[in-house]
């Protein structure tokens, strides 16, 4: 989905994400309380309507105050398996602006896109073998066999891969019953390393998987689902974000906010705050130059590499929350989400119309 207002320069776009995690339905409340199907445990919710909210502030700023230039908003799907922003730079979404913003939730104070973020590659490696009874197992050659190879396989790389790598895997298929020889399994990994390692990991990694093939003598297919570029730091939008977010009212809560998040807090660690006043983030965190290193990943790398980008990071969040967790969907469909949100289209907006 794509949204455009005005005409000329400059080009200012938003980058919306709507997107879900397996597993993480979960009810606004203080506790483990699932529903049934995906969840915001990423708080991919707020993402996308905060970037909305702060496209539709851009555009009345605009209208208001008589300025030249172009407002784009853009829907990305898929962020989670790192494949909407790829595709959508393939195809020339992003060509031709000058500038793109996004924010992302977090349980920690603002952190304005001081970060460097992995490379990932992901990769189904498929094996195709042949299926007997258990009677006589040696009639078969078990893919299964060859999809559990792979892992040990990994598992020896990690002495030879560098400190910032990180390689992650789950089975798709394993077989259906014990007494019968798999003739089809699959392995899904995610390889993650800085940018200029990923195509020598996945090199390696590949090869292990062609040598479980080799050993048990089935066949390999091998599915890349995503290849996407890591986060590039843009210090000069970090400067420029922190200032404008000095220029907006604070991000305050209310009492019954603080007894949600103290509430959620217990229920996930099984003790209290340690700083109870301070149990959701809302600071913003001067940028100083440095780079944090971040091993997750996120396609807004992508992004990054073809025009000017940040993403702010954090609040919205009950503090030291542990990410991709029932707790986030819980505390993003509550006020400490939507309040955060709507910060993020102030700060946003406040940063594209101050000089």
């Amino acid at each position: 989905m794509v949204a455009r207002w005005g005409e000329g320069k400059p080009v200012i776009g938003f980058l919306g994400e709507l997107d879900a995690l397996p597993g993480l339905g979960q009810e606004a409340v203080p506790c483990r309380a699932p529903l049934d199907g995906p969840g915001h445990g990423c708080g991919h919710n707020l993402m996308g309507a905060g970037t909305a909210a702060a496209a539709c502030a851009l555009k009345a700023a605009m209208e208001e105050e008589g300025l030249s230039g172009t407002v784009v908003y853009i829907g990305c799907p898929a962020e989670e398996t790192l494949q909407g922003k790829v595709y959508l730079a393939r195809d020339g979404y992003f060509d031709g602006m000058d500038l793109a913003l996004v924010w992302h939730p977090g349980a920690a104070d603002m952190n304005f896109g001081e970060m460097e973020m992995n490379a990932m590659t992901s990769i189904l490696y498929k094996f195709y073998g042949t299926t007997a009874h258990g009677a006589h197992p040696w009639e078969g050659r078990s893919a299964l066999d060859a999809a559990e190879l792979t892992s040990v396989g990994s598992q020896y790389l990690r002495e030879h891969m560098t400190d910032k790598c990180r390689i992650h895997h789950v089975y798709h298929a394993a077989g259906e019953q014990p007494n019968i020889v798999p003739d089809f399994a699959s392995i899904y990994f995610y390889i993650r390393s800085q940018d200029d390692y990923n195509e020598e990991l996945v090199r390696r990694m590949n090869l292990i998987a062609q040598g479980a093939a080799t050993m048990t003598e089935t066949r390999l297919e091998m599915e890349m689902k995503t290849s996407c570029h890591g986060y590039f730091c843009n210090h000069t939008l970090a400067k420029y974000t922190y200032e404008a977010a000095l220029k907006i009212p604070p991000l305050t809560y209310e009492k019954e906010d603080f007894d949600f998040a103290r509430e959620l807090y217990r229920s996930v660690t099984g003790k209290d705050c340690p700083d109870p006043e301070n149990v959701i983030p809302t600071a913003p965190k001067k940028p100083d130059g440095v780079v944090q290193y971040c091993f997750g990943s996120t396609d807004v790398g992508e992004a990054s590499y073809v025009l000017p980008t940040i993403q702010m990071y954090d609040c919205g969040q009950v503090r030291d929350m542990p990410s991709h967790h029932w707790s986030i969907t819980a505390g993003s469909g509550t006020a400490i989400g939507q309040k955060a949100m709507l910060y993020a289209g102030k700060f946003w907006r406040r940063q594209v119309t101050t000089p």
